[in-house]
């Protein structure tokens, strides 16, 4: 079936095709994602704007297929944001196997979508998806959070005490991300922490190199909080 292909899918919904057509039984492409259990397919649809309240002719909608398919129950609601379901299916299983690294996209994309209270029940449940990185990138869900500017998120996460010196592949920390947007209190909330003001990406710049060329009241907050914790 062409749907499960993820390039052709993409390119498709962004030629202008119906992204909720339904067949001959009123699946829509979310649905039969659903029922397939192909998580990536339902992330990318969802990304793109399914609806994800359509019914098909047995009246259930992609959740009610997810719910009975073991393989992405917890995935599909936690990017619909709908963490009644995602608390109720979390006391259900230990250890949901999308909370594993090569699945931690699911956790990343409830991140960019600023769903607080799943990413607080996911967190409750599985506290090392605190340190959850971008396999590419090695971006991690504190620097997405960073990138959103949604400072809630950011306060929840570092509750859990991630590691703030991970550094990306071009070798930026999240401390790099926080001085170049200039948020003084998210920078204050990571030296306080522990964030190193020094550590360099592979162009040698530190966030300390940085703030001094670009804003000086960030330099000030990381060489009045940096050199104490020093």
């Amino acid at each position: 079936m062409l749907w499960v292909i993820p390039i052709l899918l993409k390119y498709l919904i962004e030629s202008g095709a119906d992204i909720n057509i339904q067949d001959q039984d009123n699946n829509t492409p979310l649905i039969l994602a659903a029922i397939e259990g192909n998580i990536k397919i339902v992330n990318l649809l969802l990304k793109k704007g399914a609806n994800t309240d359509i019914k098909n002719t047995q009246m259930n909608t992609a959740l009610h297929y997810a719910s009975i398919n073991g393989n992405i129950p917890l995935g599909l609601a936690s990017c619909c944001g709908h963490h009644v379901i995602v608390r109720m299916l979390l006391k259900k299983c230990t250890t949901p196997d999308w909370c594993r690294v090569r699945e931690y996209f699911i956790f990343l994309y409830v991140i960019s979508e600023g769903y607080i209270e799943v990413f607080k029940a996911l967190l409750e449940h599985e506290p090392n998806l605190c340190n959850a990185k971008v396999e590419e990138e090695r971006a991690t869900a504190l620097m997405l959070a960073l990138a959103s500017e949604n400072i809630e998120l950011v306060k929840i996460l570092l509750q859990y005490n991630p590691d703030l010196n991970i550094q990306t592949t071009t070798g930026e920390t999240a401390l790099h991300l926080a001085v170049e947007l200039g948020n003084l209190e998210i920078v204050e909330m990571l030296v306080r922490k522990g964030a190193n003001i020094y550590i360099t990406n592979k162009d040698g710049i530190s966030p300390l190199l940085y703030a001094r060329c670009n804003n000086l009241k960030v330099m000030q907050i990381l060489l009045k909080y940096g050199r104490t914790l020093d």
